[in-house]
């Protein structure tokens, strides 16, 4: 015996309710469906304009939602645009980027890692500044809601990467590639956050 659903011409069934609900169905001359006919036509103008509403209604929350989460952005990175001058905050930080760069562009190995080390250390104090708390870096990362962090697993995966590097020291072999796209993990939570 065959499954009785591969049988049922949901198209057919939802064409007829619409043309019984527009009165255009010959299904229309029995009583009831004559009621619900009229009903749905006495209700056209009405369910339309509770459509427009629920859509303005809509719009208007998404605006407010959005003034709201500018605000938010302005509380939390209160002092971290320019000052009266026009001169960033950030030129130390710059300036610490640029140092990174510099060890991470070398031919000697050793300052790829410096250069990785760097890094990590400014995204602790970049953690820090947006008021996340914790003993280590890896403990704030933790504490962090992956919608508030868009890159926060490029920070991860840079961060688990210093670890390596602290940890096994000379031991740990870090080649040109690898510095130089775990460092970009980092540049992409800088310019997330517009830290440089």
């Amino acid at each position: 015996m065959q499954d009785p659903i591969n049988y049922i011409n949901l198209e057919y069934f939802f064409r007829q309710l619409v043309l019984i609900l527009t009165g255009q169905s010959e299904l229309v001359q029995i009583p009831f469906l004559q009621i619900l006919a009229g009903i749905a036509g006495n209700l056209r103008v009405p369910l339309l304009i509770l459509c427009a509403l629920f859509i303005a209604s809509t719009v208007y929350s998404i605006r407010k939602l959005e003034k709201i989460r500018h605000a938010e952005h302005e509380i939390l990175y209160a002092g971290h645009g320019h000052d009266e001058h026009g001169a960033s905050p950030h030129v130390e930080e710059n300036e610490r980027w640029k140092k990174v760069v510099a060890h991470i562009n070398s031919e000697n190995p050793a300052d790829w890692k410096v250069a990785v080390l760097e890094a990590d250390i400014i995204l602790d104090e970049l953690v820090l500044s947006m008021g996340y708390h914790g003993n280590s870096l890896g403990e704030r990362l933790k504490s962090i809601e992956p919608s508030d962090f868009v890159t926060l697993n490029d920070a991860w995966e840079a961060h688990k990467i210093r670890n390596q590097i602290a940890h096994q020291g000379s031991d740990y072999v870090l080649n040109f590639r690898e510095a130089r796209r775990v460092v970009g993990l980092y540049e992409n939570v800088f310019r997330e956050f517009k830290y440089i």
